[in-house]
């Protein structure tokens, strides 16, 4: 009994750390894909972008 319980939680970790490290890739891709609509719509340049990209 004491086994499965363990192994639950062992579960529930992995799957907490592999969601975490999903989203973190998530937004590591999309923050870059909407440079392009940043620039037109906030009238900034690329650099000023990268550098509140960086700050984040």
């Amino acid at each position: 009994m004491e086994r499965t319980s363990a192994k639950m939680i062992v579960y529930s970790m992995l799957f907490a750390i592999r969601l975490v490290h999903f989203s973190n890739n998530a937004m590591q891709a999309v923050i870059p894909a909407l440079f392009p609509i940043l620039c037109s719509t906030l009238k900034l340049s690329y650099t000023e972008i990268s550098w509140i990209a960086r700050k984040t």
